[in-house]
């Protein structure tokens, strides 16, 4: 899940928001920029495990929903998967 770290972010994140679903660019465009704040605002709640630990991790958020998603909703199923992954993290490496 995770490896050491070499120096770079603890944390690396690629956002997928599939063409099929959303054939415009700007709807596509608005999905990833609520990704990304989200991310930006809560990302702290996986860094900091990862640095005490000298770790890093890859994360690929692949959107799935049919429909454009409110922001509050977005950050909220953020929120859950950092706090997953940080407990994910904690039970691999004890």
């Amino acid at each position: 899940m995770s490896h050491p770290s070499d120096g770079s972010a603890p944390v690396q994140v690629v956002m997928s928001v599939p063409k099929y679903n959303f054939p415009k660019s700007t709807c596509r465009n608005l999905i990833r920029r609520r990704i990304k704040e989200s991310y930006r605002l809560n990302k702290n709640i996986l860094c900091e495990t990862l640095l005490t630990g000298h770790q890093q991790i890859l994360v690929c958020i692949h959107y799935t929903a049919k429909e454009i998603l409110a922001f509050e909703l977005i950050q909220g199923k953020i929120i859950l998967l950092l706090q997953r992954l940080k407990e994910e993290n904690e039970k691999v490496t004890g």
